[in-house]
């Protein structure tokens, strides 16, 4: 009985031998599970469905994205075991598997940015939230959160979160994995990264007369909520002063998207 059991476990590991094999040389894409950071030897240690007989490692050298390989993988660690990722096999060593998931992440952009467009609504995981350190510098501001779609990176501004108000997103009770469903406000090839949205926004036509609402006054500015769309007009322009929510007719003349959020400008209309 002891025999058979070894024969079936040896033809077991062949069979999954064979179909790693097949996945490395096709360049497939899996998603594997980390399970254990080892920082003396910089790698990750994953889990890949019931393959147990085999070591899957990730060199903190590959975890990285392109555009992310200044980043030191000890700070973050800690955080990401746990957590399930994208990544190719780049070699296999009798049971041991070595993994890439800077290439695999790679491929996954291509791909999102070749299926998405600005407009489209799409589920995507939570993964952390955004800090920075404040003017005092003895706190953090929460700027937004962290986001992953189909393997591509994507921000969710807290100023694109709905009914939020002076609420910490700290607060609400999101953990890593949790989905969220928006619209893609802004895709930036270059950044490799997406910008969403949970409001229902839609874009402002330039050269339009709109009524918006009056949010508040900045040195330079004063901003209008406008179908969920901040709307600004020079202080320069007007020497008017609004109440909060005041309805007030406005012509937007311009707008810039530089910022990952649209910024529309307009003038008060007769």
């Amino acid at each position: 009985m002891i025999i058979n059991d070894l024969l079936m476990q040896n033809n077991i590991s062949d069979s999954q031998t064979d179909e790693l094999n097949d996945i490395m040389k096709n360049r497939d894409i899996i998603e594997v599970l980390i399970v254990e950071a080892d920082d003396e030897n910089e790698i990750l240690k994953c889990e890949f469905n019931d393959f147990y007989d085999f070591e899957f490692v990730l060199p903190y050298s590959q975890y990285l994205r392109t555009l992310d390989v200044q980043r030191d993988v000890k700070l973050i660690s800690n955080k990401i075991i746990g957590t399930s990722t994208y990544v190719h096999i780049d070699t296999i060593e009798e049971q041991f598997v070595v993994l890439n998931r800077t290439s695999a992440l790679e491929v996954k952009e291509n791909k999102f940015m070749q299926k998405f467009k600005v407009g489209d609504s799409i589920l995507c995981t939570y993964e952390n939230i955004i800090f920075k350190k404040n003017i005092e510098g003895s706190k953090y501001d929460e700027l937004g959160m962290y986001l992953d779609c189909e393997g591509m990176k994507g921000i969710l501004p807290k100023n694109n979160i709905p009914n939020i108000k002076s609420k910490k997103l700290s607060q609400l009770g999101i953990v890593n994995g949790d989905q969220i469903e928006g619209t893609i406000t802004h895709i930036i090839p270059q950044k490799r990264i997406f910008i969403l949205t949970m409001s229902k926004c839609e874009e402002l036509e330039l050269e339009k007369i709109y009524v918006g609402k009056y949010i508040k006054s900045t040195v330079t500015s004063h901003i209008f909520n406008v179908n969920e769309q901040k709307v600004f007009i020079s202080r320069k322009k007007t020497k008017r002063e609004f109440a909060k929510n005041q309805p007030v007719k406005l012509f937007v003349y311009d707008k810039n998207d530089n910022t990952g959020t649209t910024l529309y400008f307009a003038k008060l209309s007769n």
